[in-house]
């Protein structure tokens, strides 16, 4: 990224330079094994439906083997049924990830550090509830939120049997 502030001698100009004079998009899509990355394929710009598709009947069904599990995610170029159907020809099975959720993910879950509206106990209140687990927390203001207790962040996120 290019300097927006910089020093130069009083009354003169400062001058700057960006590299490349203009900025590229690249993409890097590839498939990601337990044991390796396979099917890498870059792109000059950005993906789009058309080019995920071509992606998947040029670059990863080739590489694909009969009980292979393909896991995207909700995107609505992944959905495709050109893309849904290159993929089961292929012998493999398709899953699509649950919509995101802070839950699932180990890293953003609330904890006493890192929730502004949390507060710790103090030594004169009474010993906490298994349900407020030492936190008193504000409500969540948005909508259909769900109450997470410590206990439930402590534990390993679920695991979906494939």
């Amino acid at each position: 990224m290019a300097p927006l502030r910089g020093w130069a001698p009083r009354g003169e100009r400062l001058l700057g330079h960006a590299p490349f004079g203009h900025w590229n998009t690249m993409t890097f899509v590839a498939a990601l094994r337990a044991d390796r990355v396979s099917a890498p394929f870059l792109l000059d710009g950005p993906i789009n439906g058309e080019r995920f598709r071509i992606y998947v009947e040029k670059v990863l069904v080739p590489e694909l083997k009969a009980g292979d599990v393909v896991v995207m995610d909700n995107l609505g170029s992944h959905k495709a049924a050109a893309i849904r159907t290159a993929i089961r020809n292929a012998g493999a099975r398709l899953l699509f990830l649950p919509k995101y959720s802070p839950i699932s993910i180990p890293s953003k879950s609330s904890s006493p550090r890192s929730s502004t509206g949390c507060a710790r106990r103090k030594p004169d209140q009474p010993k906490p509830s298994a349900m407020n687990c030492g936190r008193s927390c504000r409500p969540s203001l948005r909508r259909n939120a769900q109450a997470i207790s410590r206990k439930l962040d402590m534990t390993e996120p679920k695991r979906i049997p494939l």
